[in-house]
């Protein structure tokens, strides 16, 4: 939720680091890092409180080879009661390129075995430019939290013929929604659930999670795809109030319907620094 809306970069903490790995089996693999943090020097004026970030993304899906550069630039304001609320944009440039010599069939046929020639031929690439803005609120010790953004994705097309310009291909506009909760059950239990939604005009994907923290820093939950996949997680947090707090969590989840996989694992970490003016933290889902 927080690669798609620019605005969780005004919330976090002063300096941020998030890793997510994500095996599918034999070469396929997603690997997605951001590192963001607050702007010093303007506490003078009233306000003005801005982060900057920027994240790289590498997903290697069969033939299909992406690669994402984004940047993000981001202003929160301290509201009433002490309520916050963020405006972020973002920019991505998004490199493609298809690997049709290694495209798969039902069969187990791959490239060179394949008697069809627009499958074997070389390679299709392809470049997009990402501009997305949003806004997010958070209350007072994160009993609530919720956001919506937009991303606009214009993107151009190579030429099969070597040697030829990109030409315009197609444009897709997203829109994200986030909200969730922080839930108390006694002293040592907390329950953070959250749902989360990205649509355009023709796909809608819907999430629904749940984190249980024990004293925390260490946790257990789950995560439901409509008509996608369901998932389960468990993590742990530990660090110290000074230097900040560390986190590491694995993942695996499993297709609800027929899909190109039949499983996934993941891996993510998390890193918050913390001054020891400011013992905030944010809570991912």
């Amino acid at each position: 939720m927080m690669f798609y809306n620019p605005g969780y970069t005004g919330i976090k903490a002063n300096l941020n680091f998030v890793g997510d790995l994500r095996y599918y089996g034999e070469n396929d693999y997603i690997s997605h890092f951001l590192a963001d943090g607050r702007l010093g020097r303007f506490d003078s004026i009233r306000q003005l409180n801005p982060s900057t970030g920027i994240h790289y993304r590498n997903d290697v899906i069969g033939p299909i080879i992406q690669q994402y550069y984004g940047i993000r630039l981001a202003n929160s304001f301290k509201l009433k009661k002490g309520h916050k609320l963020s405006a972020g944009l973002l920019y991505d440039y998004v490199k493609t390129d298809i690997q049709k010599s290694q495209f798969r069939t039902p069969d187990g046929l791959v490239g060179s075995n394949i008697q069809d020639p627009t499958i074997v031929a070389t390679k299709e690439s392809s470049h997009s430019h990402v501009l997305g803005l949003g806004v997010y609120f958070e209350s007072k010790r994160k009993k609530l939290n919720g956001g919506i953004s937009l991303d606009y994705k214009g993107v151009f097309n190579s030429d099969k013929d070597p040697g030829k310009d990109f030409g315009r291909k197609s444009d897709l506009l997203h829109t994200n929604a986030s909200v969730g909760a922080t839930i108390k059950a006694g002293s040592y239990i907390r329950i953070i659930p959250l749902v989360f939604a990205r649509t355009n005009y023709s796909t809608t994907t819907v999430r629904i999670s749940a984190k249980i923290f024990f004293k925390d820093w260490v946790y257990i939950g789950s995560a439901w795809a409509f008509q996608e996949h369901y998932s389960l997680m468990a993590g742990a947090r530990f660090g110290w109030k000074k230097i900040g707090k560390f986190e590491l969590g694995f993942a695996s989840h499993y297709p609800k319907s027929i899909s190109f996989f039949e499983y996934a694992h993941y891996a993510y970490i998390n890193y918050f620094f913390r001054s020891k003016n400011n013992f905030e933290s944010v809570n991912y889902n």
